[in-house]
């Protein structure tokens, strides 16, 4: 072979080679940005701190265990929450200063419009207010949402996180009525509306309990009713049965009369007498046709 075909031969195994290599390496990974969800950190923070631009000291006084706090750590979504003292307060740090104040200002507007306060405290009691007797529970939370990407196990709570959103809360049980921060707006420009959210709250509780007790009342009388006549049916069935009764020693007493009188004069002094006498007192006494009939007129016609 001359030295142009072996250098030709060459380069053909070597691009051969090349193409094999080429085949076997797997293709590159495309290039993906992934960014990690945010997931709120735990953070500590003095609370008096927190406060320190704020004048507390003209606080309404179901506020005054605020005053007591000293350091706190944020829950898992990122709120500092001082519902432990008693006051249903549960937002970031950033906000706890205009929230406590936010606090103050609706607990001292309600004294204005005639609502009741109720403190909270560490045992539990919740702080609330009354209108018109209506109790409701008051709270004053940052809206917290699930964080996006962030997946839980099936059955549990997603991580969350907080928005930045205020807002105000009255409820007892699964009634509640509330106001938030919206479009810029902010709670304070709003309280009318949330006093007027209240009371129409409490109205609606009053109303709804109303009904139910009358829907109550309506269901004690019907059932007294049913008693008043299952009494009366259970009383008649006993009368029938008395009377028939009554009737059977008669006419049992009637038939032993005349057969005894068959065999001889039955003399007053004698034991079958006496024992005669005795059944037809006792029927009479069990007859309730022998004595005065004591059903009232309604039983006729009810």
């Amino acid at each position: 072979m001359t030295p142009e075909l072996e250098r030709r031969a060459a380069e053909m195994r070597a691009r051969n080679l090349a193409a094999r290599s080429r085949q076997t390496q797997p293709p590159p990974a495309p290039t993906v940005d992934f960014v990690l969800p945010s997931i709120p950190i735990k953070r500590k923070i003095r609370l008096q701190e927190s406060l320190a631009d704020v004048d507390i000291s003209d606080f309404h006084p179901a506020l005054k265990s605020v005053r007591r706090v000293g350091g706190m750590e944020t829950d898992r979504d990122g709120l500092i929450d001082l519902r432990a003292t008693g006051v249903q307060i549960a937002v970031s740090p950033e906000l706890i200063a205009r929230a406590v104040v936010l606090c103050n200002a609706v607990l001292k507007g309600a004294l204005k419009r005639g609502w009741m306060v109720k403190p909270g405290d560490s045992t539990g009691a919740r702080l609330s207010v009354s209108i018109e007797g209506e109790q409701l529970d008051f709270a004053v939370e940052e809206k917290a949402e699930p964080i996006p990407g962030l997946h839980a196990a099936p059955g549990a709570r997603r991580t969350r996180g907080p928005t930045g959103n205020l807002q105000l809360i009255l409820g007892s049980g699964y009634q509640k009525a509330s106001i938030s921060d919206k479009r810029g707006t902010r709670i304070e420009s709003k309280l009318d509306l949330f006093y007027e959210k209240g009371e129409a709250l409490a109205a609606a509780i009053r109303a709804e309990r109303d009904r139910i007790e009358a829907l109550q009342r309506e269901y004690q009388l019907a059932a007294r009713r049913r008693g008043e006549i299952e009494s009366r049916i259970r009383r008649l069935t006993g009368n029938m049965e008395a009377w028939e009764q009554a009737e059977l020693i008669r006419r049992y007493t009637n038939a032993l009369v005349e057969k005894a009188a068959g065999q001889g004069p039955i003399l007053p002094e004698s034991d079958l007498a006496k024992w005669i006498a005795w059944a037809g007192s006792y029927a009479d006494r069990i007859d309730p046709l022998a004595g005065k009939i004591t059903a009232t007129p309604q039983e006729f016609w009810e």
